[in-house]
């Protein structure tokens, strides 16, 4: 399933429609992929698990330019979300805080992470705890 951006209200019932089967993203590595992460995990009540969201793949990846009031506004949200965020990616708002806010495009990383996707969407699916609450993912 791809989307752009914040999930609509429709994806959201869809997911919930979905449980207990467990739940995937990939986003940008900005702050606006960690806060859209962490928004599905509020609005649907389930533990999404990022996939390809790393401080390493962070740090390697392409950042794109952005104008200094975006910049500074992902600063602000990555500087939260590396305290409130949800528990996985922390480590990674706080690389992009530590850069500034600095953000990179998901897409820039298809050769990174594709040829070891299935092998973790398939770990993910194998995993004998199927979890269908937030709290070990905040």
């Amino acid at each position: 399933m791809w989307g752009a951006g914040y999930a609509t209200h429709g994806l959201v019932a869809f997911l919930k429609a979905m449980a207990p089967l467990p739940v995937a993203a990939w986003q940008d590595l900005d702050a606006h992929g960690i806060r859209i992460i962490a928004n599905l995990t509020d609005r649907t009540g389930r533990c999404i698990t990022p996939v390809g969201m790393n401080v390493d793949l962070y740090r390697n990846g392409t950042k794109y330019r952005q104008k200094p009031e975006k910049r500074a506004e992902n600063l602000k949200i990555a500087e939260e979300l590396s305290v409130s965020g949800p528990l996985p990616l922390r480590a990674l708002a706080a690389e992009i805080a530590r850069n500034g806010g600095d953000a990179c495009e998901h897409e820039t990383l298809y050769d990174d992470v594709l040829p070891s996707l299935s092998v973790v969407l398939e770990q993910i699916i194998g995993s004998t705890e199927v979890r269908d609450d937030t709290e070990n993912a905040r």
